[in-house]
């Protein structure tokens, strides 16, 4: 004789995803996965639900009419709130939110009785929340206008290690324009963070932007006259003269600089330092368009092909042209020394900066500004060296 339902002793069970796809049987501690079995029969579901049944086995489930059997919704676990943590520790949850953000005016003997309370109902701040309440939140806003360039992905890392010692995290916008204007900072400040980072140079009208809204900005890898506006940049004028000074060791005499973007305050100092450097030897060289050639523009890449040196705005070019043209009795020059960060197939000769240290002054220059501890404009130039390619029977590994 069946079982009514409400007594039912039920073997097994069924969880069915909303997308009517996935179905995962539960029996005796046991998961099986399939696939399609279940989707006439649940087409409008919307929510994860249980079916429970008595069937023996995975087969018999298989075949069976599993609508008519007994469902019900799935509940998620309910989040465990701040008055929770407040009940259980005997205090307001003011008191409570201010130990989670680490202020001060609090008991040590409270604080730890907080803190266990967290710890014992796995309760995690609501950080959106915080933020609302005091109009800021602990992120720095990175901003950088290309995602092909490793460099952007190597420095943006360095940055969130070294401002997660402050214990911020960063939030990045990719954008697609070529500065950072009124409407990009103030979408950054509108998500509530608490500065700026920028790898692209500000538009003038950015400067009463800055003013009226006060948070601090950060320019890392450019110039920028804006008196309002911080940067951090390496020292770009001496690392195009060590660029040219070794085109000349190497006795280069058809000479060419790749580059792109050249109204970028960076392009102009490097090719300022590199003209500078060939000029005190005698030489000259010529400017290739680094899209030219790429787009099939024959003669720029008849020019490349006749140079018998290099310099390059960044190392991207100069991977670009390695993989394009023989390169063999050529000598080319980088910028930005990416191999010292990644593997490389091809090492090369780049001018490049101790990047830990670069990011540490710019983050910490950008702090002083968000504790208010400094109010002069930040205009720093970090030193930059040259890192010759070696062979591959050279490389030495670690």
């Amino acid at each position: 004789m069946q079982k009514s339902a409400k007594t039912h002793a039920y073997d097994c069970f069924a969880v069915i995803g909303s997308d009517g796809m996935s179905f995962r049987l539960f029996r005796d501690g046991v998961c099986s996965t399939y696939t399609d079995i279940c989707k006439k029969y649940i087409k409008k579901m919307n929510t994860y639900r249980l079916f429970y049944c008595n069937i023996p086995s995975i087969r018999a489930l298989k075949q069976s009419k599993i609508h008519t059997c007994k469902r019900e919704k799935v509940r998620s676990k309910e989040r465990t709130t701040i008055k929770d943590v407040a009940r259980e520790a005997n205090v307001t949850a003011q008191t409570v939110s201010r130990v989670c953000r680490n202020l001060g005016n609090v008991a040590q003997k409270t604080k730890e009785r907080v803190l266990e309370a967290c710890r014992k109902l796995n309760y995690l701040p609501n950080k959106t929340a915080i933020s609302l309440r005091s109009g800021m939140v602990d992120s720095i806003a990175v901003v950088f206008d290309s995602l092909r360039n490793v460099y952007f992905s190597i420095m943006t890392d360095y940055i969130n290690e070294e401002i997660a010692k402050h214990d911020y995290d960063i939030r990045p916008f990719f954008v697609r324009r070529s500065v950072i204007d009124s409407d990009i900072y103030l979408a950054a400040v509108s998500s509530g963070v608490s500065a700026v980072i920028s790898f692209l140079e500000p538009a003038d009208e950015l400067e009463s932007t800055v003013e009226l809204y006060g948070v601090p900005m950060m320019v890392f890898g450019r110039r920028t006259e804006l008196p309002n506006v911080d940067y951090v940049t390496t020292d770009d004028v001496e690392g195009g003269r060590l660029a040219a000074e070794e085109l000349v060791a190497h006795g280069c005499n058809n000479i060419a600089f790749v580059g792109e973007a050249f109204g970028m305050t960076c392009v102009q100092d490097r090719l300022k330092g590199f003209s500078e450097g060939l000029a005190a030897h005698g030489k000259t060289f010529h400017t290739v368009v680094h899209t030219d050639w790429l787009a099939g523009n024959k003669e720029a890449k008849k020019m490349l092909e006749k140079s018998d040196g290099i310099f390059c705005f960044n190392d991207v070019f100069a991977y670009d042209i390695l993989s394009a043209i023989d390169c063999s009795n050529k000598t080319i020059v980088g910028y930005d020394d990416l191999q010292s960060d990644l593997p490389m197939p091809v090492t090369l000769t780049s001018v490049g900066v101790d990047k830990r240290a670069y990011v540490a002054l710019a983050v910490n220059s950008l702090f002083e500004r968000i504790y208010g501890n400094n109010t002069s404009p930040v205009r720093q130039k970090y030193p930059v060296t040259l890192r010759h390619a070696v062979a591959p029977s050279e490389r030495q590994d670690g």
